[in-house]
């Protein structure tokens, strides 16, 4: 997942499961190495972590679909004083997404990307979104992005979907069942 905005871009790539090998708990299986890439225009910093599971993935994948399929009703909203929000969380807090709608014709959306914990850049503290006291717990950089942009995302997620499936046997056997994750 690619967002570029005015010099500033971020790269969001699975590289592969955390254990190359399936483990015994069936859930850790599934943990992904995500590489993520943060490029300022004066600054450049990237970091490879387990920040998603499988699971997560698609969730995510889904997310950013739904609201591809719902952009006019984000850009209607912008006649509203308070933005359309919808953020997504998982379970390790590295990572987090947000869709606020905006006041922009061909760019219904900010998708703003929350970075924390591990993730943070060491130059999170000249970051314009900051918490006040000037000591980050997270911070987060705004794209404006079209519902195309949501769509190339989700068929970049669900290639790496493809690449990196669910290796745990309760997900297999949900699948060969027909249920959804």
């Amino acid at each position: 997942m690619r967002l570029n905005n005015n010099g500033t871009e971020i790269n969001v790539t699975i590289v592969g499961y955390q254990f190359p090998e399936e483990t015994e708990v069936h859930e850790d299986s599934d943990w992904l190495l995500v590489r993520l890439t943060l490029k300022l225009p004066s600054l450049q910093w990237g970091i490879i972590d387990p920040s998603l599971t499988v699971a997560e993935l698609t969730w995510l994948r889904d997310w950013l679909s739904e609201a591809a399929r719902n952009a006019a009703f984000f850009a209607g909203w912008r006649a509203v004083q308070t933005p359309l929000t919808t953020r997504e969380f998982f379970t390790e807090p590295n990572l987090s997404f947000e869709l606020q709608s905006n006041n922009d014709e061909p760019f219904p959306f900010i998708f703003r990307i929350y970075v924390a914990a591990e993730s943070l850049p060491p130059f999170a503290t000249q970051l314009r979104h900051v918490p006040d006291d000037g000591d980050p717990d997270e911070v987060w950089l705004d794209f404006r992005a079209s519902g195309d942009d949501l769509l190339r995302m989700t068929t970049e997620l669900t290639a790496d979907l493809q690449r990196f499936p669910s290796r745990s046997s309760d997900s297999r056997r949900s699948l060969a069942q027909g249920a959804p994750l």
